[in-house]
């Protein structure tokens, strides 16, 4: 692995080919060699390292150099052994998971079509003098499945990872466009009722890198349709405990199923006036336009407008859905109301791992990786704000075939955002005064 400016400008040919490559004087690359590269220049390097077959520490582009400690930048805040990146991923190395290594640079299209709209949009993109669009990959996820799909074994892999990823976020939106990620990922692994031990384990994995760093003040909030769908059915409890009719219910739920965000679900709760209000209103039901007759036109609208139609709740009802959904709850009220024989294997098993006051449903709408099929999860920490969410993951038994495998292949994982737990570190409540 090639560790510094002086190495890579070699290994490309030395300085004058790289200053041709690049378009500077001889000079400059001497300044190179001596300061390390300018960022305008990473992208056209990158892009010749990978041509080239060169493997690149991250820390000559700008991330963390894999040579160095891995809890350089944490400045002591993480103490306990395990916290350090080199200590999470020996200790997942010891537990049968193989370290990867992924190329910042990645094939663009393997993200737009499984990312979410929202995650589309912070997608750093680029096309490349051969025409090929690529891009700085936003999370480790698809990279490291590619690069298990390409091995094209097709077994049993347990799979860890460090690396820097990039999001685009809006200016003054306080949250850093490049992080670091540290993560793992569990693929072609158990199947049916048994794949919820992989699911916890990867869960459980991530809980201890955040416990070893001194973070105590979290929440694990746990989304999954097949739960809201299933024994767990908490949306079915709420519009019952609310009195809404059986219609209005399965509305509702339509609704949710073709909203993109909570912001998506409120617009198609409110009463849509349509300009076909208007046009059928002055059409003449004995006309016929473009071959149809007026009156068929009219029919069609008006199913139109129905469809659009906000479901019959109070508003009083509906504002305490938007509440229901944008503020998770507490597992352990929810488990109050049921006997234990009717408490599932998710439940029962999560609460192994996890305190119960720490535990929240939260029924999100939709998540920013689209590829996830079932159990997601977040993990916040409150204390920082809009940057609250330090880790998340969830199962993805689509991606996989998706990305060329040749069969649906089960896998789960998950990644920590290591700039974040650092923070959530510092912002911690002293022992003794929670």
């Amino acid at each position: 692995m090639l560790t510094s400016p002086a190495e890579i400008i070699d290994a490309l040919g030395g300085t004058k080919k790289v200053a041709e490559m690049l378009g500077v004087g001889a000079s400059a690359i001497s300044n190179y060699r001596r300061d390390g590269f300018p960022a305008a220049k990473h992208y056209a390097l990158a892009k010749a390292c990978e041509a080239s077959g060169l493997a690149i520490d991250e820390g000559v582009f700008g991330g963390p150099p894999a040579a160095a400690p891995r809890h350089f930048r944490y400045d002591g805040a993480i103490t306990a052994p395990v916290a350090s990146l080199d200590g999470f991923l020996k200790d997942l190395g010891q537990a049968g998971y193989r370290q990867v290594e992924t190329p910042i640079l990645q094939p663009s299209d393997p993200f737009i079509n499984r990312m979410g709209a929202e995650m589309q949009r912070r997608l750093y993109r680029f096309t490349d003098p051969g025409g090929e669009e690529l891009c700085l990959r936003p999370d480790l996820t698809i990279p490291t499945v590619l690069d298990y799909v390409r091995a094209g074994r097709f077994e049993e892999a347990r799979l860890c990872y460090q690396g820097t990823a990039f999001r685009y976020q809006p200016r003054g939106a306080g949250k850093p466009e490049e992080f670091t990620q540290n993560g793992l990922e569990i693929i072609n692994g158990k199947t049916g009722d048994a794949a919820i031990e992989d699911d916890i384990e990867v869960l459980e994995k991530l809980l201890t890198i955040i416990q070893a760093a001194g973070v105590r003040d979290y929440e694990v909030h746990i989304n999954d349709f097949d739960w809201l769908t299933g024994d767990f059915d908490w949306l079915t409890d709420f519009l019952k405990d609310n009195n809404v009719a059986d219609a209005a219910a399965l509305e509702i739920r339509q609704k949710l199923d073709s909203a993109e965000n909570l912001d998506d679900f409120r617009r198609l709760m409110q009463p849509q006036p349509t300009r076909e209000t208007k046009i059928y209103s002055s059409l003449d039901a004995d006309s016929i336009i473009a071959g149809r007759s007026g009156a068929d036109i009219i029919a069609r609208m008006r199913a139109k407008q129905e469809q659009a139609s906000a479901p019959e709740i109070s508003d009083e009802t509906r504002e305490r859905l938007f509440a229901f959904l944008e503020k998770p709850s507490g597992v352990g009220d929810w488990l109050g109301r049921r006997s234990d024989e009717e408490a599932s294997n998710l439940v029962t098993r999560l609460i192994e791992v996890v305190e119960l006051e720490k535990l929240c449903f939260a029924p999100a709408i939709s998540t920013p990786m689209a590829y996830y099929t079932g159990l997601s999860f977040e993990i916040h920490v409150p204390a920082l704000g809009p940057r609250k969410v330090i880790a998340s993951g969830g199962r993805y038994d689509d991606l996989v075939e998706s990305l060329g495998a040749p069969r649906q292949i089960p896998a789960v994982g998950g990644a920590i955002a290591l700039e974040r737990l650092h923070e959530a570190a510092t912002r911690q409540t002293p022992l003794g005064e929670a």
